[in-house]
């Protein structure tokens, strides 16, 4: 019975090499944070088992260098069920994740996104390696596009379905694509709202001003933190009337929407904007506007 129990936990345990290789591997996790759980559990069984026959092939030809002192815990390890093969199958998960992160690098290092980065961290450079590879291949027109204005640092402009509408920069300190969107935050640059029957756009609130205005402050706040935490800060000095400074945090700028109340994202460009307002409202406007004057005339 002893024998049977620590060969079933010895099996558990090499399960255990695939969840390692699965978060070590960036592009391999984002992808099965979107698997089906029994797809999911095949997956994790498929890299188990072939790193299960990895550990035992290293097993076999790597010599047992396990210090004196160490002895007895390998001996109750192994009685446990927890065998040189298992892990050495667990080693190999982690080295084998590493060496897929290099892959998705090399694979992806001409794409913007990394070429724009170039001086980001080691770390930092693999994981959006593996955002930027999984990106390529989502059919997420949402996450797609709030990725291309990261990237490409680009505004987008929000139509609410309150018709108000929002521009500015969206901000997403850490991209994680494996996550649902709940919310956006922006750092808006205009409001304004769109017309009803013509469907364009006024933007009527300019806070380009307020940004031109921000001069750097001497006191620089927590902003040595990550940009993923919400408790970082970075001081500014704002002029006020009679030449007076005040110290504001650009982190507190920006408003949070809720991604049920979005009815559309798109890409801003100032010159497309521009033309469009110059054109005339379509025919069927036109023809709309006439039928409600004639009706209120009757």
């Amino acid at each position: 019975m002893e024998e049977f129990v620590s060969r079933a936990f010895g099996a558990g345990a090499s399960l255990l090499a695939g969840y390692i290789f699965l978060r070590v591997s960036f592009v391999r996790r984002y992808r099965s944070e979107h698997l089906r759980t029994d797809r999911l559990a095949i997956h994790l069984f498929g890299y188990s088992l072939a790193l299960f026959i990895v550990g035992d092939f290293l097993a076999s030809v790597v010599p047992d260098w396990t210090l004196d002192l160490f002895r007895p815990v390998q001996q109750d390890a192994q009685a446990a069920g927890i065998t040189p093969a298992v892990i050495d199958a667990m080693l190999a998960a982690v080295l084998l994740g590493v060496a897929d992160n290099f892959r998705v690098l090399y694979v992806m290092r001409k794409d913007p996104a990394l070429t724009n980065n170039a001086r980001l961290p080691l770390r930092k450079r693999l994981r959006l390696a593996g955002v930027a590879k999984i990106i390529c291949n989502s059919n997420d027109a949402n996450i797609r596009l709030i990725f291309r204005a990261l990237m490409l640092r680009k505004l987008i402009m929000i139509t609410m379905k309150s018709r108000k509408v929002y521009v500015g920069n969206p901000v997403w300190p850490d991209f994680d694509p494996a996550h649902v969107l709940t919310s956006l935050k922006i750092l808006q640059l205009a409001s304004g709202s769109r017309d009803e029957a013509s469907r364009k756009v006024n933007l009527t609130t300019d806070y380009g001003a307020l940004t031109t205005a921000l001069r750097a402050s001497s006191s620089r706040g927590v902003s040595d933190l990550d940009r993923a935490n919400p408790l970082r800060s970075d001081v500014f000095d704002l002029p006020l009337e009679g030449g007076k400074f005040v110290q504001v945090d650009i982190e507190d700028f920006g408003a949070v929407i809720s991604w049920n109340e979005i009815e559309s994202i798109t890409i801003f460009d100032k010159n497309i904007y521009a033309w469009f307002q110059q054109q005339p409202p379509p025919s069927n406007v036109k023809a709309h506007k006439a039928k409600g004057v004639e009706s209120r005339n009757q």
